[in-house]
């Protein structure tokens, strides 16, 4: 991990950075936590909860599919829209 690390020129990152990363990155992009929980290999889902905090407004993004079928079966426009995410480039 250190060896990858270096090559990719991340100075002062660490491995537990690297997870955290996984983790929020997994989180805000609307995965549910036990799907985060499984790709950081946590057996315990309180050790995933602290990722839960970085997701961008996640009610919004449950209603959003949740309501649109039945906003849908009564003529009416979706009023949740899932809004795209922008994801910073990597320096």
């Amino acid at each position: 991990m250190q060896a990858a690390i270096k090559k990719a020129g991340l100075t002062g990152v660490t491995p537990h950075v690297l997870r955290h990363t996984l983790g929020s990155a997994a989180a805000s992009g609307g995965e549910a936590l036990l799907m985060v929980g499984s790709l950081l290999g946590h057996s315990n889902a309180r050790s995933t909860a602290i990722y839960a905090h970085v997701s961008h407004d996640p009610a919004s993004m449950a209603a959003g599919p949740a309501t649109a079928p039945i906003a849908e079966a009564l003529g009416q426009p979706a009023p949740f829209q899932k809004k795209e995410r922008e994801v910073p480039a990597l320096a």
